[in-house]
């Protein structure tokens, strides 16, 4: 699996090298060149008897030309509206492989069923229903896909999956992140799946301590049957939400090896009853470190309100040497006065294990003073932090500082150079922090004067998909805040202006009109409360 991956990354990498792709407008993301994209259309519209087809999102096609279409792609349609990619226009497809139907609304089960169970069953290798308003129970029909090989139902509204899921024998991949509503999985629709390779059920709200007995009567999935049940398992993403089932969890070798992805994230309905989600004095806390740093890529650590962390919090990421991405979210307690991250302890002159993290997200973590890093951080490339409204300083610590100082620099900005090589940004904002610095400094020498910092209404609308934008500028919001503090009665004053939204590129990103329209109602209270610009969406030379 990890193979595959690779030669994929290198294909993309050299793709774009040679300018056929180009960076996405969002991070991590790709698209065509226009050229490559206008005539790729040309082709897949004039020559299908010399190449397989690929039905997008703008294209007409005529019903004796759907025997060539082998992938077929709908984003963010209404299939209840578009006439163009009615169901029958998509069922009758029959040599299809490839289905994706990301951000599509009017999936009915009807429809369902008919791909189920309609001409494409028996050539169907990729089903993708993200982000679909598919709901409810997934038909029974599924079962008939026989030759199957992936099938991602992430963000969608189903509450349960059926038996006959377990019948897909050559499914090799399952993506079941952030399926808020999933509650019930028979064992048999997992347990079956003897080819499964990749499971993915990150942030997934499944209770893997309820009533073994489901609705019906069925037994339903458990731990053990992850163990037992899928001999070529390779990769395993997971939330867990009590002690007893992360307990559980790490008495089995086989799970600590193939997880990949682990939240730790405790369930309401658990929120003010039994022992601490990371047990009595953090003992799972640290036994997760020792029996599956080794394999873990994401690391998600939710606090436990109803037993709130005690001391500083200390993360040795010798212990996690794959560990790519790692979470700190809402540990809110006075008693947690640090958080501390522990990187490669060498310094600049030296060799040892390189840790890997390259990615760092805290957020809502009220009563924490300081985030520290210790030690040398070579692939680290972002910090984002939001709502930390106590936060006060992010430091290296004195050590490493003091080694540096002794090479010939004690500049902040040159010890993140040297200890993080790679960093790009902090708080998306590692520019503002610093020009808030220099600022400070210049205006206390002048003696009076102005700081005003642009932040963003999404903070106050909390608009899903805006995740890491949002954390990003409520931190800058707590660092003006904290500025203002500091800065008081030497008649400087620090302050932020947060623009509704901004017609930008991000902005529209993969938007439609409906989708546009939402967001900007959204924030038709804060327009109107700064009584400008009504009725239009703003440029961002309105704020230049």
């Amino acid at each position: 699996m990890n193979d595959a991956r690779g030669a994929g990354q290198a294909l993309i990498n050299k793709l774009l090298d040679t300018c056929l792709l180009e960076s996405g407008t969002v991070s991590c993301t790709v698209k065509m060149h226009d050229a490559v994209r206008d005539m790729a259309l040309w082709i897949n519209r004039h020559e299908y008897n010399k190449v397989d087809g690929f039905l997008a999102r703008d294209s007409i096609i005529r019903r004796e030309d759907r025997e060539h279409i082998k992938r077929i792609h709908l984003w963010d349609n209404d299939l209840e509206e578009d006439a163009r990619f009615n169901p029958d226009v998509i069922l009758s497809c029959s040599s299809n492989r490839t289905l994706l139907l990301i951000s599509v609304r009017g999936l009915r089960p009807p429809i369902l069923q008919g791909i189920a169970s309609g001409s494409m069953k028996s050539t169907l290798r990729v089903l993708d229903l993200s982000r679909s308003d598919t709901r409810g129970e997934l038909p029974a029909e599924v079962g008939l896909m026989a030759e199957l090989r992936f099938l991602d139902l992430s963000s969608t509204g189903i509450t349960s999956l059926p038996k006959e899921l377990g019948n897909l024998v050559k499914l090799r991949q399952l993506i079941l992140r952030y399926t808020l509503v999933l509650e019930q999985i028979p064992q048999e629709a997992i347990a079956g799946l003897r080819s499964l390779q990749v499971l993915d059920m990150s942030g997934s709200v499944y209770d893997w301590e309820a009533d073994p007995r489901g609705e019906d009567g069925g037994r339903q999935l458990e731990l053990g049957d992850l163990e037992a049940g899928l001999p070529r398992l390779e990769e395993l993403h997971i939330q867990l939400g009590t002690p007893r089932a992360l307990e559980r969890f790490l008495n089995s070798d086989k799970l600590c090896s193939r997880t990949r992805g682990l939240s730790l994230k405790r369930r309401h309905r658990s929120q003010n009853e039994g022992p601490p989600l990371y047990g009595e004095g953090g003992s799972l806390f640290w036994r997760v470190f020792s029996r599956m740093g080794g394999s873990l890529k994401t690391l998600e650590l939710h606090g436990d309100d109803a037993h709130p962390w005690e001391g500083g919090l200390r993360i040795s990421l010798d212990q996690l040497p794959l560990l790519e991405d790692l979470g700190v979210f809402s540990f809110r307690s006075e008693r947690m006065p640090e958080v501390v991250l522990v990187g490669s302890n060498f310094t600049p002159r030296s060799s040892s294990s390189i840790v890997r993290l390259s990615e760092f997200t805290m957020f809502n973590c009220d009563g924490l003073k300081m985030l520290k890093l210790v030690g040398a951080f070579p692939c680290l490339q972002e910090i984002y932090l939001g709502n930390c409204s106590t936060m006060e300083e992010l430091a290296l610590d004195e050590g490493v500082a003091a080694g540096i100082a002794e090479e010939g620099t004690q500049d902040d900005a040159g010890l993140l150079d040297r200890y993080c090589p790679m960093l790009r940004k902090i708080l998306n904002t590692r520019g503002a922090f610093l020009c808030f610095r220099e600022a400070a400094n210049r205006l206390v020498h002048g003696g009076r004067g102005q700081i005003i910092n642009v932040t963003s209404s999404v903070v106050g609308s909390l608009r899903p998909g805006y995740a890491a934008y949002t954390a990003s500028k409520a931190a800058v919001e707590a660092m003006t805040k904290i500025l203002a503090k500091e800065l008081r009665g030497m008649q400087i004053t620090a302050n932020s202006v947060a623009p509704g939204p901004v017609a930008t590129d991000m902005f529209f990103a993969g938007k439609s009109e409906e989708d546009v329209r939402r967001s900007v109602n959204e924030g038709i209270e804060y327009l109107e409360s700064m009584n400008t610009l009504h009725g239009i969406i703003p440029r961002p030379e309105h704020y230049a």
